[in-house]
């Protein structure tokens, strides 16, 4: 039980949260040039009794962590020492994405809006809109929605393009956009691409981009690695500890444990590649691997394949006309792989033969978000393979009205307050 003493700092604690709670949404609202003044007074009033009202540094963090991240995106502006726990200390932002992980299982996903006409851009949503803020611009044109590809870790989202020198990273918590500098001395062409891998380092905290530039005619490839951390403004040029012959494939690689995956094929000359195989590339040391695999994990029978995280284990999943095979890394040391194959997943109107993803609880899903007109829904077909169970949702709001419109999901979003 709580003694009086306690009770009564209890309930003090709680007036003063919910007076700041007031007075940053009064000063969010004041929007004319002629309140700017009595703004500017009501935020130094407010500061001031944040100085006289001592609270213990451990108290003020744990009564921020139960805080919505909303409000804690308001709070920031009080004072430096709450923006930089907010934003910076390393075991609040933790706690806030393991709230988020503790939200109940079947939860909706949050979407990717990612639109082509009038201009580059996307939205983060668990609905659409057309008036869904904020927009995220990437090109001031309009573009081809294959060539943009997304990848998500933990809260942030990478948006790069392989024909475009364009690489965007959004955080839809903080709202925060950085868009990278382009590469130095490099002109894409047909006959020249990159391919961009987000990894992240949970030993140094640290994000990471991972860019490979192949030149199809001059034979070359070269490696770049992007720090997401403050005063970094340019690409380092690293040196790539494999086979410059070893291309990406256009797939989107796979961050586990600070750990890129990605499958690449053998260049033999112009236009003509060999073996297909898969490397990893460790995001603390920037070196590459290469990674022990079935060799019927490349057989010529199965074709689109997908790498994907199975809690916390490498997945890759293909299929043919007939079947779906899923493989999972059981022992990431040792090599070890499990494979599990079964019949083509259908489901009304179509299958799964360009699956999207597999979800954290297992269920592997397609997202609907081609060829439908603006009067049809969008759905997200979900086919669990342990109880052999199908189930859609739809994606409230999503009518696409042309081609240049795609959605893409994400299952395992978490709230993250960091800001880089």
């Amino acid at each position: 039980m709580f003694s009086v003493n306690k009770r009564t700092q209890a309930f003090s604690v709680f007036i003063f949260f919910l007076s700041i709670a007031k007075v940053i949404r009064y000063l969010t609202k004041q929007r004319s040039s002629k309140q700017e003044a009595k703004r500017l007074e009501d935020f130094q009033l407010l500061l001031s009794k944040l100085e006289d009202f001592q609270l213990p540094l451990d108290l003020i963090v744990e009564i921020l962590k139960k805080l919505p991240t909303k409000s804690l995106m308001r709070f920031r502006c009080v004072s430096k020492q709450w923006s930089s726990i907010i934003s910076n200390r390393r075991d609040f932002i933790e706690s806030i994405m393991a709230r988020s992980l503790r939200q109940p299982p079947h939860k909706l996903p949050v979407f990717i809006f990612h639109q082509c006409e009038p201009e580059t851009s996307f939205t983060v949503s668990s609905t659409f809109s057309q008036n869904t803020k904020p927009k995220v611009s990437i090109m001031p044109r309009p573009n081809n929605y294959y060539s943009f590809r997304y990848q998500y870790i933990q809260g942030f989202i990478c948006c790069s393009s392989p024909v475009y020198d364009v690489v965007t990273i959004y955080n839809p918590t903080t709202r925060q956009c950085i868009p990278l500098p382009k590469i130095e001395s490099m002109a894409l062409s047909l006959k020249r691409h990159k391919n961009c891998y987000f990894g992240y380092d949970h030993v140094m905290n640290e994000y990471k981009v991972l860019a490979m530039v192949n030149d199809s005619q001059e034979l070359t490839q070269t490696f770049h690695v992007f720090t997401l951390v403050k005063d970094c403004h340019q690409w380092r040029k690293i040196r790539g500890n494999i086979d410059e012959e070893l291309i990406p494939v256009g797939q989107a690689g796979v961050c586990i444990d600070g750990t890129i995956y990605y499958v690449a094929v053998r260049r033999k000359e112009m236009f003509n590649y060999g073996e297909t195989i898969m490397l990893s590339f460790d995001v603390r040391s920037e070196r590459f691997y290469h990674v022990h695999t079935p060799e019927a994990l490349w057989s010529p029978k199965w074709n689109d394949r997908a790498l994907f995280n199975h809690q916390g284990k490498l997945g890759c999943i293909s299929n043919n006309e007939n079947n779906t095979s899923v493989w999972i890394m059981e022992n990431a040391e040792k090599q070890e792989w499990s494979n599990i194959t079964f019949d083509l997943l259908e489901y009304p109107g179509g299958d799964f033969r360009s699956f999207s993803g597999i979800t954290p609880d297992g269920e592997i899903f397609i997202v609907q978000s081609m060829c439908y007109t603006s009067i049809m829904p969008l759905y997200v077909h979900y086919y669990n393979v342990k109880q052999k169970s199908y189930r859609k949702v739809e994606i409230e709001g999503a009518r696409l009205k042309t081609r240049k419109q795609r959605v893409f999901a994400i299952h395992d979003f978490v709230e993250n307050t960091m800001w880089l």
